[in-house]
């Protein structure tokens, strides 16, 4: 049962990210293409890449108008250099979501060691489906592409790194407030971890203290 838990999670990412990327790919007969989630960032990647404004003319606003999203500074690279175009961004979304599928299942099996090894892991399968399945999950990748949607892998895995005090979670600014409030402005620019670091570790633990309550 271990080695079927273990190899569930990569099998299960490697099924849906090419299903749900096969549901979202533009263009198709079944589907529509909703403007403000994929053509703004589809001509806002490209201007990026080619250090032009990012006026976006498909609502008259510069791209950073109403969200400051960095990390699509990452996307830039690959319309500069390999053309690049809207079927990039949906499908490097449905990969990036899949692959949260990992901290889920880590951080449950973590969570319910107390009940044993092998039934933590298959309970732990169970909720990484979950998250996979989740409707809040599937809705935002029916709007083809967000950036708000990249912030869950990052997010999970500093979560990941926190509880296990391995790594600390440094950023321009605290994180917490934004998580603890379920929403935010884009965490994704500003969210990352780095190793080694132990005063923001520290407070993590101060968090999960019991005289503080868990996480």
């Amino acid at each position: 049962m271990r080695s079927i838990s273990a190899a569930w999670h990569p099998s299960a990412c490697s099924w849906w990210s090419p299903g749900a990327g096969s549901c979202g790919s533009p263009p198709g007969p079944r589907h529509h293409d909703v403007a403000f989630d994929l053509g703004i960032y589809d001509k806002g990647n490209w201007l990026l890449s080619e250090g032009e404004r990012p006026f976006v003319t498909v609502r008259g606003l510069d791209l950073f108008g109403h969200h400051t999203n960095l990390i699509l500074y990452l996307w830039a690279p690959f319309y500069r250099f390999l053309g690049a175009g809207a079927e990039f961004l949906v499908v490097s979304e449905m990969v990036l979501v899949g692959l949260a599928v990992i901290p889920v299942y880590l951080l449950a099996r973590d969570r319910l060691r107390s009940v044993g090894d092998d039934r933590a892991g298959l309970l732990a399968v169970g909720l990484a489906a979950v998250f996979l399945l989740n409707p809040s999950v599937q809705n935002q990748l029916w709007w083809m592409f967000h950036p708000d949607t990249l912030s869950i892998l990052p997010v999970l895995c500093t979560w990941l790194y926190a509880t296990r005090r391995r790594w600390s979670c440094r950023g321009v600014g605290d994180p917490r407030p934004a998580l603890q409030r379920g929403r935010g402005p884009d965490p994704s620019p500003w969210l990352w971890c780095s190793p080694g670091g132990r005063s923001s570790g520290s407070s993590w633990r101060r968090a999960r203290s019991p005289a503080a309550g868990s996480c």
